[in-house]
């Protein structure tokens, strides 16, 4: 029995060299563990411009493009995670990130804007792993960060207020440029007279009408057109960020301006043609994805937008116009003998001269700006001699710097004759006044509908009647209706 359990054992012992192999495969293994050395390391992070090249520092007002560049080492297979950059603590992320995982070394960069240069100087924390999501040896080389300075523009030319029409009498500042990089919206003036990803000047006229009379766009500066483009659908009253019909020049130095919006068939210049300050291009209009009536002007350096009401003094020849979110005015209005709630982005229907014996309701109306939520509109209807009639007042719902308000006079007890006069208020201050006069027999209104809709006299933008082929028997056709909305007889000869 020792004999047979002695030789039992001498195959174990022939085993000892695959016992001794699976030994040297564990100790080669640890030894790989202690080489492995997980890894993520930003290797810089800097600014480009609108070609992707880097660039020192950029102008003040200019969007800010920041490109981080990162390497990796022996990230595990499945590895994910994100860079984040911020500026001055502003944060902006990545998507989800896999560059590296599962090899040995790797790299990628990745590239976030948002930000404007509103300041001399600002402080850039670039990150990648954000949230150290991957286990490794070394997080202290994860991040980086970089002093930035801002310099003046220099244009060759500074620009002219573009627009042949004067801020808060025809035209009015709508909308500014978005500068807050959060996904939110703020203006230069840390309001809220913009919106979300907006990069231009939307300066706008106040309805229809004033387009079809036609307000005139002008280069804001000496320069080549770049592009010219024309004959888009206009009219539109649908937000977007489409252009439409626009015109983009070339100053130079890699500065352009562009010109979005424009009415239809207006555009006056081609590609390579030599331009003037002053000289208009094209007229203010509602293509492209536009809400209503305006042109907005687009400021860029080396392909990135900048926004000139953050260093005007190096950039524009005009002063800038008071904040349009702060500044109470009434722009236009009006008299009218019916509602003109509906009609007030057309232009409602005006009559200058009522009859004393008419029936008609006084409706009024007005474009204000700088309006805060709780304030009161006022419309005051005033007799010949000065004597009240009536007046209806109007609260404001929310925060805006710019509204259409329709009124309506409860009163008429009766039609003095003479020239009467409708004062428009603001949490009691006269912004404005608007006069009409009473007469015999009175003045015809025609009123023009189409599917109910107004269309308004003199409109520029062509109606579509439809579409026919050559020798098809189906014409299109319209239908306008008319209605006389004034006291005195409405005749067609």
């Amino acid at each position: 029995m020792k004999f047979s359990t002695f030789r039992s054992r001498k195959p174990a012992s022939k085993r000892q060299p695959a016992s001794r192999r699976r030994r040297r495969a564990l100790f080669e293994s640890l030894e790989s563990r202690q080489l492995l050395a997980v890894d993520l390391q930003v290797t810089d992070a800097y600014l480009i411009d609108g070609m992707g090249l880097r660039i020192n520092e950029p102008v003040l007002g200019e969007q800010m493009f920041v490109r981080v560049e990162f390497a990796t080492t022996d990230l595990p297979v499945g590895s994910q995670y994100q860079v984040e950059v911020q500026i001055d603590g502003v944060p902006r992320r990545s998507g989800t990130l896999f560059n590296g995982a599962g090899s040995a070394t790797g790299s990628g960069s990745v590239t976030l804007n948002g930000w404007f240069a509103t300041q001399p100087t600002h402080e850039l924390f670039a990150r990648v792993d954000a949230d150290n999501v991957v286990p490794e040896n070394d997080e202290l080389n994860n991040s980086t960060v970089v002093q930035l300075n801002s310099a003046a523009g220099l244009p060759p030319f500074k620009f002219a207020w573009p627009v042949g029409a004067d801020v808060y009498d025809q035209v009015v500042p709508l909308r500014y440029v978005d500068i807050d990089p959060s996904g939110g919206a703020m203006d230069y003036a840390g309001g809220t007279a913009t919106s979300n990803g907006s990069f231009g000047l939307t300066i706008g006229a106040v309805n229809f009408r004033d387009q079809d009379a036609g307000i005139p766009v002008l280069a804001a500066a000496d320069g080549v057109v770049q592009s010219a483009t024309d004959g888009l659908g206009d009219r539109n009253t649908f937000a977007g960020f489409a252009p439409g019909n626009s015109v983009i020049i070339d100053h130079g130095n890699g500065w352009t301006t562009e010109y979005r919006h424009l009415r239809r068939d207006s555009v006056t210049v081609v590609p390579n043609q030599l331009v003037t300050a002053g000289e208009t291009i094209g007229m203010l209009g509602a293509s492209g994805g536009s809400s209503g009536p305006n042109v907005e002007f687009v400021v860029r350096h080396l392909g990135r937008v900048v926004d000139p009401l953050i260093d005007p003094s190096s950039l524009l020849l005009f002063p800038v116009p008071s904040y349009s979110g702060d500044t109470v005015a009434l722009i236009d209005g009006g008299v009218t003998t019916y509602d003109p709630t509906s009609d007030l982005l057309e232009g409602p229907s005006e009559l200058a001269e009522w009859s004393p014996v008419g029936s008609q309701n006084m409706y009024a109306w007005g474009a204000f700006t700088g309006l805060k939520q709780d304030d009161e509109l006022k419309a005051v209807w005033y007799r010949p001699d000065q004597t009240e009639d009536g007046f209806e007042i109007v609260t404001v719902l929310q925060d805006t710097n710019f509204l259409r308000q329709a009124f309506q006079n409860p009163a008429m007890t009766q039609r003095d004759t003479g020239t009467w006069t409708v004062e428009f208020l603001v949490n009691d201050v006269k912004v404005g006044e608007r006069t009409f006069e009473v007469v015999s027999p009175g003045q015809p209104d025609a009123y023009f509908t189409r599917f109910g809709s107004q269309v308004v006299d003199d409109r520029f933008t062509p109606l579509n009647i439809g579409t026919s082929t050559v020798g098809n028997v189906f014409r299109p056709t319209m239908t306008i209706f008319v209605s006389n909305l004034g006291d005195d007889l409405l005749t067609f000869g």
